[in-house]
């Protein structure tokens, strides 16, 4: 069954990733590189982007490097005020694509900064981050797999319609992690015995620390709570 339903991944994958740029980008669209800088005291960061690839990485100095289609260069403001990053990317709808195009994304965080809220909302794109500490992280990827080196946070939301989802290292009270059609993998730094668990996997296997099951697993607990929903793809919670 594994072997099933991963290539039936590999295949909508593939079939989405060529419908995603020929929906998005232009045969004579250039490139650009872009630089952006914002204020090293930021509190909550919104990313809405179309077709991007995302790389949060931890550094001496706030900053943001663009390089990708000029039509799709995203707009990057920061309020001073309210310590708001906001970077939104056009929604642009260009036929006759080129499928060679990429745009991506990397935006380097102020070392150790604890952020209040942290929401990305991507239609087409990679996330990768080496470290992420918020209050509330909210993860909308529809196409595309997430990779996290370390998140820590009281409330995190991944929603991935297709792609993997994997956590090397999560310190989080709460976790819910809805995946339609990928594999989802969390390490959790604390004992995960003591956490309130629900996971549910339609098609495929399912490993809850050192116990396996089927299709569904629930265990209860004090230190926090942890969700997992998988239509189609392996769960694994460490």
């Amino acid at each position: 069954m594994k072997h099933v339903y991963s290539l039936v991944l590999v295949v909508l994958t593939l079939a989405a990733i060529a419908y995603g740029y020929h929906v998005h980008m232009g045969g004579n669209d250039k490139k650009v590189d872009a630089d952006y800088e914002y204020g090293a005291d930021v509190q909550k960061i919104n990313i809405e982007a179309a077709l991007m690839d995302v790389e949060i990485e931890e550094g001496s100095e706030p900053s943001i490097t663009y390089h990708g289609s000029e039509r799709l260069k995203p707009t990057v403001t920061y309020d001073k005020g309210s310590k708001i990053l906001t970077i939104k990317q056009p929604n642009t709808k260009v036929k006759n694509a080129k499928y060679n195009q990429n745009n991506e994304m990397t935006i380097v965080l102020p070392k150790d900064i604890k952020l209040d809220d942290f929401s990305l909302n991507l239609a087409c794109g990679e996330v990768t981050l080496q470290k992420l500490d918020a209050k509330k992280i909210h993860i909308n990827d529809n196409l595309g797999n997430f990779e996290a080196q370390r998140l820590v946070s009281e409330d995190i939301d991944i929603d991935a319609a297709l792609g993997n989802v994997k956590i090397y290292s999560c310190d989080a009270k709460s976790v819910d992690i809805d995946a339609s059609l990928g594999d989802v993998e969390i390490d959790m730094e604390k004992d995960l015995d003591k956490y309130s668990i629900s996971a549910n996997a339609s098609l495929g296997s399912m490993k809850i620390g050192k116990n396996s099951s089927s299709s569904s697993y629930v265990q209860t607990g004090t230190e926090g709570t942890i969700m997992v929903n998988c239509s189609l793809g392996d769960v694994e919670i460490k």
